[in-house]
């Protein structure tokens, strides 16, 4: 969902913008950002599908009668319609963030995605690599204790998940200690 939308420094002063205060009065203004504001949460793409000049005043926040409100925004071009369905004039030029809301969305879900499945398929290896070499280079090379491991390879299935567990526990402290310290340091910068 969208947290924000882009409002242009020359929107001010812009004509479209004195008209509709001319054809409804100043708080209008507020009114048609109101309904901007709505549009990138439920309509990222500024169509507004399936809503009518009542849903369009109630997203607006406007009090009058609807028509009155959508038949201004329509004359002063900041609204369109094709045929049943309203559009906000120009939006993807407009607001190209709000518009690709959903498609940054799916990206990062993708990504997220990714680097967990690698994250997986990393440590699934990293246990298989461990069990190997416990079983089947000990004739190759002998076992030597390994900087993850606190103790030489353990022999019972659950001394293997005991170690991993431990040596999960000591990543995730270290991580902790890692944020507390670049917490610390950003703070000090800040001053």
């Amino acid at each position: 969902m969208n947290s924000d939308i882009r409002l242009s420094v020359s929107f001010k002063g812009h004509r479209k913008r004195l008209r509709l205060e001319a054809a409804l009065g100043p708080g209008a203004v507020g009114n048609l950002i109101d309904l901007w504001i709505s549009a990138a949460q439920d309509r990222p793409d500024g169509v507004l599908t399936g809503w009518d000049a009542s849903d369009v005043a109630l997203a607006g926040g406007w009090k009058d009668e609807p028509e009155k409100f959508v038949d201004a925004l329509l004359s002063c071009k900041f609204l369109d319609r094709d045929d049943e369905t309203y559009r906000l004039h120009d939006w993807a030029e407009h607001q190209p963030w709000v518009c690709g809301a959903e498609e940054r969305s799916v990206r990062a879900r993708y990504a997220a995605e990714a680097a967990w499945r690698k994250r997986r398929e990393c440590s699934e290896h990293a246990d298989g690599m461990r069990d190997a070499s416990g079983e089947q280079c000990s004739a190759h090379a002998p076992l030597l204790s390994s900087p993850i491991l606190s103790s030489p390879l353990p022999s019972s299935p659950e001394e293997r998940k005991r170690e991993i567990n431990k040596e999960k526990e000591r990543n995730e402290s270290d991580r902790d200690n890692e944020k507390y310290v670049r917490g610390k340091y950003a703070k000090a910068v800040r001053r």
